[in-house]
């Protein structure tokens, strides 16, 4: 029974992908942010006790990374339809991410089950997406005077200052590295992708 739990909140990482999204979209935006938290929170928890307690299992394997890019795939949309991320981030996040998820599921689909193990680069383009996405809600919660009551005086100042070090320098390492594990995704997978499609053409 608790060996599944990891799964659970895997699952439930993905079930909040919804509400955040609405409540961006309702501009609610420190709910949003406290949803996300709770999120961050399954994130962190779902692998511990899988690695602790050796609950791993493939699906767990799979949903995990999963809920981690559609949580930050719905966000981005968002954040991109109310125009703080500039589209041309969006394109890149998103289209690297979709690239791997066709090519996994073709490999899976037509090649048999296959062990996911997210490169180091990957975890690390994963980690400045969630650093970016926390930024931008911190900005639009400031930006908005959601926490007036903490009297912060000139909000503008910290909205200024989170503005000028999200443009360029966290986006543009957010792209970088979306970039960089696409590349090092394809140099790892494309040549077991058409050696095992040789084999099996061959049998």
């Amino acid at each position: 029974m608790f060996r599944y739990l990891p799964n659970l909140l895997s699952f439930l990482r993905l079930l909040l992908v919804l509400p955040i999204s609405v409540s961006l979209l309702s501009n609610d935006v420190l709910l949003a942010l406290s949803l996300f938290l709770v999120a961050g929170v399954t994130d962190a928890l779902d692998g511990r006790l899988a690695r602790k307690f050796r609950w791993e299992t493939h699906l767990g394997s799979v949903i995990d990374p999963l809920a981690d890019k559609v949580l930050v795939a719905g966000i981005v949309l968002v954040f991109t339809y109310q125009g703080y991320i500039p589209v041309w981030l969006a394109v890149i996040a998103l289209g690297r991410d979709g690239l791997i998820l066709i090519g996994a599921a073709f490999y899976r689909f037509f090649l048999g089950a296959f062990e996911v193990q997210p490169s180091l680069v990957s975890k690390a383009n994963t980690a400045v997406q969630i650093i970016t996405l926390v930024l931008l809600l911190l900005f639009v919660v400031i930006d908005s005077q959601t926490l007036e009551f903490l009297n912060l005086g000139n909000h503008h100042k910290f909205t200024e200052a989170l503005a000028s070090l999200l443009d360029p320098y966290v986006f543009g390492l957010s792209a970088s590295l979306s970039i960089v594990s696409g590349i090092h995704y394809s140099y790892i997978w494309l040549p077991r992708l058409l050696a095992r499609t040789h084999a099996e053409s061959s049998k």
